[in-house]
Parts: C-alpha cells; sequence; structure tokens
C-alpha cells in the first residue's frame, strides 16, 4: 500500500502518518484467537479492506467470516461512530442474496487494538471463477443476473451503494442462488482512502472532488473520474459484470490500470457481438444501455433491470428470445463515440481535387450526422492493410484466407460481389497502394529478401520496384512513390522514386523515420513521423528535385490525448488523419495549417487495437480491427523435436509471457496480465493447476529458481523511478526485498540457485546479484550496445549472452563463467553468425544444446545449435520450430522478452495469436 494515498484523506492526522507501517496495514490473527465470542479458525484470504478469517461462533454454533479492519481507523472514535452507522445500514439489508453482516467486534492481538467485521459465511463458487473462456450459458446469465439485479434493487432502495461489483464479490452457492459480497464497503466513509488503495490492482488515483473507488476494470466513467457517484454507478459496472459472464471477456481492458481508466472515461465498451456473436441481440442491447457514459442516459434503476432480466428470461424458455446479433449488421449507434463537429471537423465529407487531392466539404447540416459500421470481410484469420481508389469502387487488402501461411493481395468491388486474389507467391504480401487511376498496386512482399513490387490492379505480372522498401505510397498526381526502409524496430530513412522505376532518392537523411509517409494533396510533400535532434514528431519533408526543404514539425504529439504516438494514414487538404498506437484503437482527425497541428477530434474509437486505415474521396473509411492474444506453448526438447506441432500450455484472453521451468519442469512461473496488470504465476505442470504469486502489480520481469520453490521478479512499485528484486516462496508466503536500484531487467537464476543475473538499471551493464546478502557484481560492462537475456548452463561453467550491435543484428555468444570475476571479451565464443537477430537462448537440461530464437529465414523461428563443453565448441544450427504462418507467430522482444525456456523434457515459449477483418465506416445523413 503506498501511503501517498492516505495522504489525500485530510482526516488522517500527523501522528497517524508517523506511526503507520505500510508493511503491516493489518493486524494478523493466528488459529484459537477470540475476537468476542468467536474463535478464529484459519485465514481465508485477504478482502477489499482487510485479512478475512473463519471463525466459529461459539454461541450460535456456526461458522462466519472475520474481517480485520486497519488499526489506524480504530483509534479514532470519530471514524468508528461513522463505522458503526454505516455498518447498521448494511446490517438492515435483510435480502436472500445479499451476505449478512452479523455485527462489529473489538479485537486485540499482541498489543494492538482494531475493529472486526462479522459476515455470513458463504459456501459457493466466485462468479469469476465459473465464469470459462467463452462465457455462461445465457440461460445461466439470465438467472444469475436477475437474482444480482434484486439484491442491488434493494440495497439501492435502502440508499446503499455498493460501489465494487465484479465476479470476484458475487458468490454462487451450490444450490444455485447468488450471494453479493462486501456490499455496501466501498460507501463507508471511514475507509474510503484505505479501500481505494486495497484492490487487486495497486493504489488508483484520486482528484480533487473524491477518492477514486473500487476495482479498475468495472468502475463507472464518473467513478473512474473520482466524482460524486449514485445508484448507476452501480448499474454501469453491472453491465460490465453482465457483458463478462456472456462473453468471458472484460468489457474494458489497458495495458496498466491507468490505460483501463482512460478507457472507461473515454471509450465505449466493444459491441458484445464482436467477442461472442452468439449473444441474443436484446441482452446485446440492454448490456450497451447499461454501459452509456452519461448516467442519465443509462438504465435509470435496478429494479428496471431485474424485470427486463426476468422478461428475457421467461423469452428464452418459451422460445420467444430472438437469434444473435447477425455478422454483417451495424453495429448499435449508442456504443460508438460522436462528435458534435464530426462532419466539420473530423471527417467530412471528403470531394476529389482538381490534382487527385482531397478537399473538405461543410456538412449540409448543423446536426451531426451517425456513424455506420460493418463488416467488409469476415475471415477467421489475418485480414488487414486496406486500401481504396480515390472513386472507392475498389478495395484492396492483403488476407491469409486461402491457406492460413501467407498474406496476399486481395481486390474486392467496395459495393460487393466476389474478391479478386491478385498475388499467389508463397511469401507474406501486404501494405497494398493504388495508383491514382486505380489501374496498379504497388506492396511489400517478403520473396526474395522483401521488397517493394508493382502488379496489375486485377492480377497479372508482378515485378519488382526496389529492394528493401515497405510501406509504398503513390503521390496523388501518380509521379512519386514515396517508402520506408529499415528492419526490426526503428524504420531507418526515407525514400522517393518515379513511379515509372528509376532511382531512388532519400529524404531526410538527418533522422530515424519510425512510421509510414503520407502525401499532401499537392504531390509537393510528405508527413512522416520521425527522430530528430532528439525530437520526435511527425515532420513535414518537401519533395524537391534540387533539395529537400527543411523539415518542419507539425507538433502532432502534443495534440493527441495523453501524447499518443500517432500512425499517419491520410492527408486530405488541411486534415490529417491519423490512428494511435495505444493499447485500445483510435481514429483521429487534425487540423494542419502552415506547418502546425491543431484540433484533434475523435473519428473512431475502439477497445481493440486499430490497423491501417484507408480512406476515398466520398468519406468512407475502411481499417483493420485487430485481436491479439499472447498464450504459452510448447513442443519436444531435443534435437528430434524438429517439425514437432506446438501445443498449448495456458489459453486465457489474457497476456502470457516470460515463461521460467524448474530444472526438472515440473513448475513454470510465468508473467500474466489476467489480473489487468502483469503478476506472477506458478502453474504445476503436472495437475496443470495455475496460482498467483503474492507481487505489486508493476512486474518488470519473472524467474523460477531450479529447484522450483522460489521466484525472483524485479517491479517498480515503489515508482518509476525504484525498481526492487524481490523474492518469494512459489507457493506463497512473504516476499522479501533482495535489493533496491540494483535491477532493471532479471534474467535467470545462477544454476546453483544462489545468485541472480540481471540487466542493471544502468544500461549495458550485466550484473550477478547474491540473493542472501543482495550484493551485486558487474560481469559485463563497457559496450557501447545492450547485453541482453544472460543464462548460465546446468552445469554452472557457462554463460550464454546476446550482444546487440545495431537494431536489425543480435548474436549470441558462450564465455567461461566462474562467481567474482568478470568476463573478459576475449573469452567470448560466438555461437552465431550476427548476420541477423539471433535471441532469447535457452540452456538443454544436459548443457550439450542452446536453443534460440532467429529471424534467419525472414521469421522468427527456433533453431538449436550443439555445444561441446569440455572443449568450448559450437557445432552447425539446425532448425527445430518454424513459425511462419501469420496467424500465430513467436512473440517478438520488441514487444515483450517473449523469453525461451527448456526443462523436464520440453521447450516453453510464448506465441501470439492474430485474428483481424476489415471494418468500413459511412456517414449516414443527419436528420433534420
Amino acid at each position: 500500500m503506498d501511503w501517498a494515498v492516505l495522504h489525500f484523506d485530510p482526516a488522517v492526522t500527523k501522528e497517524q502518518r508517523a506511526s503507520y507501517n505500510p508493511r503491516t496495514p493489518y493486524m494478523t490473527l493466528v488459529a484459537g484467537t477470540r475476537v468476542g465470542h468467536y474463535e478464529v479458525l484459519a485465514p481465508i484470504g485477504a478482502g477489499g479492506m482487510g485479512e478475512v478469517y473463519r471463525a466459529r461462533d461459539t454461541r450460535l454454533d456456526r461458522d462466519v467470516a472475520i474481517k480485520m479492519l486497519p488499526a489506524l481507523f480504530a483509534a479514532d472514535p470519530e471514524r468508528i461512530a461513522r463505522f458503526e452507522r454505516e455498518a447498521r445500514v448494511l446490517a438492515s439489508l435483510n435480502h436472500p442474496n445479499i451476505a449478512a453482516i452479523y455485527g462489529l467486534e473489538p479485537a486485540t492481538a499482541a498489543g494492538a487494538t482494531s475493529l472486526a467485521l462479522v459476515l455470513e459465511l458463504v459456501d459457493g463458487t466466485p462468479l469469476d471463477a465459473r465464469i470459462g473462456p467463452g462465457g455462461l450459458p445465457v440461460a445461466d446469465v439470465l438467472r444469475f443476473a436477475a437474482q444480482i439485479a434484486d439484491a442491488l434493487a434493494a440495497a439501492h432502495a435502502a440508499g446503499v451503494i455498493h460501489r465494487d461489483l465484479k465476479p470476484a464479490n458475487i458468490i454462487v452457492t451450490r444450490a444455485g442462488a447468488v450471494k453479493v459480497l462486501d456490499f455496501g464497503l466501498a460507501k463507508i466513509s471511514a475507509v474510503d482512502t484505505f479501500a481505494a488503495t486495497m484492490t487487486a490492482h495497486g493504489p488508483a488515483p484520486h482528484t480533487a472532488e473524491g477518492a477514486v473507488m473500487g476495482t479498475v476494470a468495472y468502475m463507472s466513467p464518473e467513478q473512474a473520474a473520482g466524482r460524486a457517484v449514485d445508484a448507476r454507478s452501480d448499474i454501469f459496472s453491472f453491465g460490465s459484470v453482465l457483458f463478462e459472464m456472456v462473453t468471458g471477456a472484460r468489457a474494458f481492458e489497458g495495458d496498466t490500470s491507468m490505460s483501463t481508466l482512460a478507457a472507461i472515461i473515454h471509450q465505449p465498451a466493444r459491441p458484445v457481438s464482436h467477442v461472442n456473436a452468439a449473444v441474443p441481440r436484446e441482452l446485446e442491447r440492454l448490456i450497451s444501455r447499461c454501459h452509456r457514459k452519461d448516467p442519465a442516459k443509462r438504465v435509470q434503476s435496478m429494479g428496471d433491470l431485474r424485470v427486463a432480466l426476468e422478461e428475457l428470461r421467461d423469452d428464452l424458455e418459451s422460445g420467444r428470445l430472438s437469434g444473435p446479433v447477425p455478422a454483417a449488421a451495424v453495429a448499435p449507434r449508442s456504443g460508438w463515440r460522436r462528435s458534435a463537429a464530426f462532419a466539420a471537423a473530423a471527417l467530412g465529407v471528403l470531394a476529389a481535387g482538381a490534382a487527385g487531392g482531397y478537399a473538405l466539404k461543410p456538412p449540409s447540416s448543423a446536426a451531426a450526422p451517425a456513424l455506420s459500421i460493418r463488416h467488409f470481410t469476415a475471415d477467421v484469420g489475418v485480414t488487414d492493410d486496406p486500401a481504396v481508389t480515390s472513386n472507392g469502387s475498389l478495395i484492396a487488402y492483403a488476407s491469409d484466407r486461402f491457406d492460413g501461411t501467407n498474406r496476399d493481395i486481395w481486390v474486392q468491388p467496395a459495393s460487393g460481389g466476389d474478391p479478386v486474389r491478385v498475388t499467389t507467391d508463397a511469401a507474406d504480401d501486404g501494405e497494398p497502394a493504388f495508383s491514382p487511376d486505380g489501374g496498379r498496386i504497388a506492396f511489400r512482399s517478403e520473396r526474395d529478401g522483401g521488397g517493394i513490387y508493382i502488379v496489375p490492379a486485377l492480377g497479372g505480372s508482378e515485378r519488382l520496384l526496389v529492394r528493401d522498401g515497405r510501406h509504398p505510397a503513390f503521390s496523388p498526381d501518380g509521379k512519386w512513390i514515396v517508402y520506408v526502409t529499415g528492419g526490426r524496430g526503428t524504420i531507418a530513412s526515407l525514400f522517393v522514386m518515379p513511379a515509372a522505376g528509376g532511382a531512388p532518392r532519400r529524404l531526410f537523411a538527418d533522422s530515424a523515420i519510425g512510421g509510414r509517409p503520407v502525401w499532401a494533396p499537392d504531390s509537393a510533400r510528405v508527413m512522416v513521423v520521425a527522430s530528430k535532434d532528439g525530437l520526435t514528431d511527425a515532420f513535414i519533408v518537401a519533395i524537391d528535385d534540387k533539395a529537400p526543404a527543411a523539415p518542419r514539425a507539425t507538433g502532432v504529439f502534443g495534440v493527441l490525448p495523453e501524447a499518443m504516438t500517432p500512425v499517419l494514414e491520410a492527408w486530405t487538404g488541411e486534415r490529417l488523419l491519423c490512428s494511435s498506437e495505444a493499447g485500445s484503437g483510435g481514429i483521429w482527425s487534425v487540423n494542419v495549417r502552415d506547418g502546425r497541428a491543431g484540433g484533434a477530434v475523435p473519428v473512431y474509437q475502439s477497445a481493440s487495437p486499430i490497423g491501417r486505415v484507408a480512406i476515398d474521396a466520398a468519406g468512407r473509411m475502411y481499417f483493420a480491427d485487430v485481436s491479439t492474444r499472447t498464450s504459452l506453448w510448447s513442443i519436444p526438447e531435443g534435437m528430434r523435436a524438429a517439425g514437432a506441432a506446438p501445443v498449448a500450455i495456458t489459453v486465457t484472453a489474457a497476456a502470457d509471457d516470460m515463461p521460467s521451468l524448474s530444472a526438472d519442469g515440473r513448475s513454470l512461473a510465468f508473467r500474466s496480465t489476467r489480473r489487468m496488470d502483469a503478476s506472477v504465476w506458478v502453474r504445476d505442470m503436472g495437475t496443470r493447476r495455475e496460482t498467483a504469486v503474492p507481487s505489486p502489480a508493476q512486474i518488470i520481469g519473472a524467474a523460477l529458481s531450479p529447484d522450483g520453490r522460489t521466484v525472483a521478479y524485479t517491479s517498480s512499485s515503489a515508482g518509476p523511478d525504484t525498481t526492487e528484486l524481490t523474492i518469494v516462496g512459489a507457493s506463497g508466503g512473504v516476499p522479501r526485498t533482495v535489493c533496491q536500484k540494483c535491477a532493471g531487467q532479471i534474467w535467470t537464476w545462477t544454476s546453483d540457485g544462489r545468485a541472480l543475473l540481471v540487466a542493471a538499471q544502468r544500461p549495458n551493464v550485466l550484473s550477478l546479484v547474491d540473493v542472501a546478502t543482495g550484493r551485486v557484481e558487474r560481469l559485463i560492462e563497457g559496450h557501447d550496445n545492450e547485453i541482453w537475456l544472460a543464462r548460465n548452463s546446468p552445469d554452472g561453467q557457462w554463460l550464454s549472452f546476446i550482444r546487440w550491435p545495431v537494431a536489425d543484428r543480435a548474436r549470441i555468444y558462450v564465455a567461461p563463467f566462474k562467481r567474482g570475476a568478470p568476463i573478459a571479451d576475449a573469452s567470448w565464443i560466438p555461437v552465431t553468425s550476427g548476420e541477423t537477430v539471433d535471441e532469447e537462448q535457452a540452456w538443454a537440461p544436459d548443457g550439450r544444446t542452446i536453443y534460440f530464437v532467429s529471424e534467419r529465414d525472414g521469421f522468427r523461428c527456433i533453431y538449436a545449435a550443439p555445444f561441446d563443453p569440455s572443449a568450448g565448441r559450437v557445432g552447425a544450427v539446425q532448425p527445430i520450430l518454424h513459425a511462419h504462418g501469420t496467424r500465430r507467430r513467436l512473440l517478438p522482444t520488441a514487444a515483450a522478452p517473449g523469453r525461451l525456456d527448456a526443462g523436464g523434457g520440453r521447450l516453453v515459449f510464448p506465441m501470439q495469436e492474430t485474428q483481424s477483418n476489415i471494418h468500413a465506416i459511412t456517414i449516414e445523413k443527419a436528420p433534420r
């Protein structure tokens, strides 16, 4: 718990702050302790406000639950009086679906005094444990939801707001009855600030208007913003619970708690049918009405919700409930953001200019037009990179629909009709761009090392334009093609060449290009995101045969909310269309005039990432809605594993990465976002049971000890500039801080389990940290490039590691290893040639093979190099697993340290599964 959060509560005295110990916020009880006439039996776990214990009511001969409150609040008589008043109100809620509150009792242990809340002990399963990956059957959803709504309606009638409604606070008994727990505890004013800090996601932000309370993923927009809430806040949270019940996924998700809060406040929940197409449309509409941002436009009472759910249940049982939403149906308009100035300031209605450019046309009515969204493709794999002719008649895109192994270029009439497959090469083709007359398509292909090719729009002979190019774009007058070059990570250079063929010319040479360029309507300028002289921004570069004019920054970065990194999509007159690289998707329209940007307006926002966006002269947009999932997979370990099909180990809607196996392969630790922020989990590979390890939310890296008993992790929970290295038992226990500011990323344990190999917070330093003493020993330093992912051989005699000389080159080395001695450069033995990216290495349990991930064939695949430890000699590299498909690929280290590990006869690694389709957006006529 962060003391800074308590600072926001003016009722906390200076003396209380001075005596407060954030490491021990609760009083700990042991079995046999008496709290009034209740005898403590055993701990149950941590609840939203304190430790929870099972106890025996010795008077009435029944088991109860006891929740301890912080001793800090028990020292304030005014707080106790307010708490008791609220507890009496909650105790008056006599409802079969609300867990009862039996009373308050003083508790004393080890000289400390606090309060104990005595609650009904409910025997059942938490709702979050019953919800599977695909959600619950509709019949169960309606049965449980009606009971939850009835409980909330009764509480609201008594003036009590829950404020922390979530599946974990709802128990389903063996008889199928629902019990809502922790009811109203967040409303207790004496513990508002404390409750805000004790969710599973770490400290929540506050505002001057009040504390932000509850669990992040289920908050209402007004709750997330710290504004005053009423019963309609519970209705929004109830909609999020319903969404998860029918889909198995959360309505709002982000990479961090803050990004989730931003999504709740600013972005619509994705339509239920986009996650589970089998949900009845009436139920989807009801959830959408709960999720309206404006409380005045939501369902106004839980009583009305209960009646609506009971009617849906009756219709389901009688067979009158309608089927699911059709795949091509227009998404509910209430679920998407619209701006009053949408037509004029966002998309507008674009008309073709005289030189093939676009001009912005104001709307004919002051009323805002409606946004209509429909599926353009409905594939099960990867369909993305849309491009459209200026007259809007043809759509080109990349799709792997033919056999699922690689993408080809397809062209399809915008008005409907069958798609035409334009390219048929076995290599991956993508990034199509139409010529202004619509007769040709330039595209990026991975064939023969990669480059830009050109082909007739409806198929024909393909020819190479330039090697190593990507993101081609025709100038509006058709004379030029601009493109970028470079490999992994940052794209290096910007080039322009004649569209008819000829020598390329480099532009903006003293910069590092970071995205695709877009043309101005006059064909005389391009805009590109780049880094120059320490400034990263969107720059305008003049196209001049003699010498390009000095580029000017447009300031797009400072215009978009939360400094989102923009992906440039189209430049139409004085308007720039761009999307966001944030975890959730968004399309923005930005005013660009005289080399400056301003007036960003949201055009479309989605909970899913947005792929490339294409726009035609009439203002119709096409974009790829991308869905990704990262899970852990395995193949048999050994040279004979070559060609084996990978098998999924973890399959959830969360992101699982950084696998770390014990030496015998019986235990697996990994990082997961299944609790929103990254946390550490341990899996028993025999029973498949997974448990969360006590850890903060800001996990940077984690590793399991060779004996499988201890987990080490680095975290930034103490602040962005403070990284702690911590160890904790794999089965639980009290975490112990080994050292602070001694490690940035954690790589692995030494084979004897006594020390950890880490990347120091200072760049380019590989260090060893003794677990017992916290002593730091530097092994490799002084290089002008990063030393990455060090591993100790099973016999402890060798160290493998990666060196990155440049962005698109990484080389694996081994060197003799001995505690107490730095590793000299002269002792390095190369394992790979360094001509491509070779990384993510792991030792075989016998120490005679080094497995690694390489991009040597254009894809991230797994290879093996034999190693003779007696001679320090490396053998010929052999392929183990080729992962060339577009739908499932090995996770790149640039996204997150993927990690490859070996043990127990298997290799374990994260793979990212991707699915995407093209959606079309049109503007309906505004009502008069």
